[in-house]
């Protein structure tokens, strides 16, 4: 056998091989996708996976398959929102509805799994149309794949986040092959309706390395790709721009202080994460990468070409750790007042380009070690300094800290093993097996580090309690809200049976309603929170136990029920049962969610239900439209939230919709019988859909002109 035989074998091989490495990541998924609910911690309480994208999912899949609509509208949480127009429900970004086909919550997972597998593939192209050989390519590719940080926002929940990142390889992958615009354009609007925040950085990093890299000679055809590119971006994912825009302007993001966006800011001592793959309890302060990953971050330093050839990515590491330190910069108060980045928050999301970036420094020195193109001598003496740290930085954490664990220790010891492996690798023939064995220490430190960045539970969690309770709530057509001051019913409850909650949890809020349940709750507000009623230090179960709510403003919003962990001392709340810590009070001045008062009277909300009212039947209630029967003279009110996009008819005539007690929806009624119907029909949204489907359609003319 010659020798162009035998490559030709190992090619095979190692082109074999390559598919199968690249979806190992997917393996740190595994147990959420057996069933699990991924946690932050063995400890903690929440994650948004159940507080926010199960429930929503589920509440889309139920619409899909019981009213055989799409849901532009909820009444999940906060007595109502603009469904379609929040960026975290995904009912524009397609490739998240795979997750119905599997049971819930599993399915997130695995659609989870299959973004990463999608991401890992997409950063494999990239850096091999970077020029770099298939080792070293599939080595950054993981680092990427396998990016702790990743893991740990899997555990918090941050599914949408997950998403858009896994896109961010794909933006340079085409931009390699398209010189048009419009493809970079279709990826640009994958990544944006995924979750829009993250846009912003990966448009950041798409933008910053074109000009780095100069892929157009001139000027001229960089911006023309750009504006095109852009362009596509902005009609494809116009379902979702437009009516977000008409939402933030409405919601209390729109209000957010320097203190709010700048919130969860790194503290300068975490930097040490780096090296040790420990989050101090939050997860946005994540930081680890791979020992392996920092060992090649600092010894491209030892050579002046792979520096040059780096530099972007180095700028890329040194500016998201700036970035992400926030509120501890003292210039960074001017860059909160910039239009889009004002409604960001979170600033250590930019330590994702971190370790995106940490990922492409470690493909391209690999290559350039395993090429031979990097001094022995120079190489030897980083390495040792490295080794060097490594053991001092050592002794001096046995000696300061007591105990720890292994995980302490874990970043520092993987970060000498993969030097003392890369100096054997740089002096010997057999690189090859070298590199496979660096290859195997870079996979035990990310998948252990993966592993145990989240706490698996069972789904069954908060059951139990929900239970003790559905004895109150018979299927019929009263409906009725419920309150919790201490999210008693979570989220996820709430949408598997259909309920209906005036609290809830997430971070877009309608300023009308934020303010009127600051008067119902008496909770007091203090700046942005992501939660009705807010939580001052994050322990609902005691947090608003000094607040008694007003049951008299909570009926105006439908609340039958106020389900509680501590008592309440109301003359209107009438206790039912207390079990399982929990208290379950009947609002005596509940009225129902549609009734009919006298036109230019106000109601008497100071005891039970108002005498100068009359009730009104709803007969049909769905996402997008409620139909309500009822009898005048007088003014009809629904106990809905008023907004843009809502219509009203009466007996088949349009009629103007009113703002009553400076939430609700009302339209006046003459004497007689009436069939009044509300429909949600938001201008933003079809102008939306008219853009998108328009541009759709002249690619599609486009590519058959070329066809004939």
């Amino acid at each position: 056998m010659d020798n162009n035989s035998k490559r030709d074998i190992q090619k095979s091989r190692t082109q074999w091989v390559i598919p199968f490495l690249l979806i190992l990541p997917a393996l740190v998924y595994l147990p959420g996708i057996l069933g699990g609910v991924p946690f932050p911690s063995e400890n903690a309480p929440f994650t948004d996976l159940l507080i926010t994208h199960y429930p929503y999912t589920q509440y889309l899949k139920n619409s899909l398959l019981n009213h055989q609509a799409l849901p532009l509208w909820s009444n999940l949480i906060y007595s109502g929102m603009p469904f379609s127009a929040n960026p975290l429900a995904g009912v524009f970004y397609l490739p998240g509805w795979l997750a119905m086909i599997f049971p819930l919550p599993a399915g997130i997972s695995i659609v989870l799994a299959l973004h990463i597998i999608f991401g890992t593939w997409g950063f494999f192209l990239f850096l091999k149309k970077e020029g770099l050989n298939d080792i070293p390519a599939v080595l950054g590719a993981l680092a990427f794949g396998l990016m702790p940080k990743i893991t740990a926002h899997y555990g918090a929940g941050h599914v949408t986040l997950i998403y858009a990142i896994t896109w961010t390889p794909w933006l340079f992958v085409i931009r390699k092959i398209d010189r048009i615009g419009w493809i970079s354009g279709v990826v640009a609007a994958m990544l944006f309706l995924s979750d829009p925040r993250w846009s912003v950085y990966a448009g950041v990093l798409w933008i910053g390395y074109s000009i780095a890299h100069r892929q157009f000679i001139h000027l001229r055809d960089e911006l023309v790709y750009f504006t095109k590119a852009g362009l596509a971006a902005l009609l494809i994912a116009s379902p979702l721009i437009l009516p977000l825009i008409e939402f933030s302007k409405l919601s209390t993001r729109s209000g957010m202080n320097v203190d709010d966006i700048l919130v969860s800011s790194l503290p300068a001592e975490k930097i040490l994460g780096i090296i040790i793959p420990s989050h101090g309890g939050n997860v946005e302060w994540y930081m680890y990468s791979g020992g392996l990953i920092l060992s090649l971050f600092l010894i491209q330093f030892a050579d002046k070409k792979i520096r040059k050839k780096n530099f972007f990515w180095t700028l890329c590491v040194i500016g998201s750790v700036l970035v992400s330190l926030g509120a501890g910069l003292s210039s960074a108060n001017w860059i909160t007042k910039i239009p889009i980045i004002s409604l960001l928050r979170v600033p250590p999301r930019a330590l994702f380009l971190m370790g995106f970036s940490l990922a492409v420094i470690a493909g391209f020195t690999i290559d350039y070690i395993l090429e031979g193109q990097i001094g022995k001598k120079t190489l030897l003496k980083t390495a040792v300094g490295i080794i060097i740290f490594s053991i001092f930085m050592t002794i001096g954490l046995v000696i300061n800290l007591e105990g720890g664990g292994l995980i302490v220790y874990w970043g520092l010891g993987f970060l000498g093993i993969t030097t003392i492996v890369l100096v054997l690798l740089i002096n010997n023939q057999n690189r090859k097996y070298l590199v496979w064995v660096l290859g195997i220490f870079m996979l035990i430190d990310l998948l252990y580090i993966s592993v145990n960045n989240y706490s698996v539970r069972a789904m069954d969690v908060k059951e139990n309690d929900w239970q003790s309770f559905e004895k109150y709530f018979p299927d019929e057509d009263d409906y009725f809200r419920i309150y919790s001051p201490s999210y008693s019913i979570p989220q996820q409850i709430a949408a598997e049976n259909n309920l209906e909650l005036a609290d809830g949890v997430d971070p877009f809020q309608l300023n009308s309603y934020s303010e009127f349940m600051g008067l119902s709750t008496r909770v007091k507000t203090d700046g942005y929170s992501v939660s009705i009623p807010p939580f001052e230090t994050g322990h609902p179960e005691s947090d608003n136990s000094d607040s008694i709510p007003s049951a008299e403003y909570l009926s105006l919003i439908s609340v039958k029920y106020v389900i509680s962990q501590f008592e309440l001392d109301h003359n209107l709340l009438e206790l039912l049962e207390k079990k399982s810590n929990k208290y379950i009070y009947l609002n005596r001045a509940y009225f129902g969610r549609a009734w009919i008062e006298p036109q230019g009277e106000t109601l008497d909300l100071t005891g039970l239900v108002p005498e100068n009212i009359k009730p009104a039947t709803i007969i049909l209630k769905e996402p997008n439209q409620v139909i309500i029967r009822g009898e005048g003279p007088g003014k009809l009110v629904l106990s809905e939230i008023f907004y843009p996009g809502w219509s009203a008819t009466v007996d088949g005539q349009p009629t103007n919709i009113e703002l009553a007690y400076d939430l609700l929806r009302s339209v006046s009624l003459s004497e007689g019988k009436h069939e009044i119907v509300f429909s949600f029909n938001p201008v933003s949204l079809y102008i939306g859909l008219f853009l998108a489907g328009g541009y759709w359609i002249s690619i599609l003319l486009t590519l058959l002109r070329k066809r004939l």
